[in-house]
C-alpha cells in the first residue's frame, strides 16, 4: 500500500515543475510506473515512486485552473496496477 495516494500540489504557475512523492509501504517493490499524461513523468525505485509535473498553459480567457493528474505504479507479486491522484491549480 502506498503511504498516500491523493496530493494537492496547491498553486502552481504555468511553466513551473513541481515533484510529486509516493511511497511504497507494502511488500514488494515497484517494478514499473506510468502517467495520464505528457505533462508529467514519472520515475522510481524500488519503494518510491517521483512524479514531475510540469504545469501547461490553457486556452485563452482562462486564468486559472484545477487539473487531476494520474500516476500508477506496479508491484511485485501484485497482479492489479496502484493508482494514485495528485490535484494543482494552475495559474497564469
Amino acid at each position: 500500500m502506498f503511504k498516500q495516494t491523493e496530493i494537492d500540489l496547491g498553486r502552481v504557475k504555468v511553466g513551473e515543475t513541481k515533484n510529486v512523492e509516493y511511497v511504497w509501504e507494502g511488500d514488494g517493490t515497484i517494478k514499473s510506473v506510468g502517467a495520464g499524461c505528457g505533462c508529467t513523468i514519472p520515475s522510481f525505485s524500488s519503494k518510491k515512486l517521483t512524479a514531475q509535473f510540469t504545469a501547461q498553459n490553457f486556452p485563452d480567457g482562462i486564468n486559472e485552473q484545477v487539473v487531476t493528474k494520474n500516476v500508477w505504479a506496479e508491484i511485485d507479486g501484485n497482479p492489479q496496477r496502484q493508482y494514485m491522484t495528485f490535484t494543482a491549480t494552475v495559474f497564469k
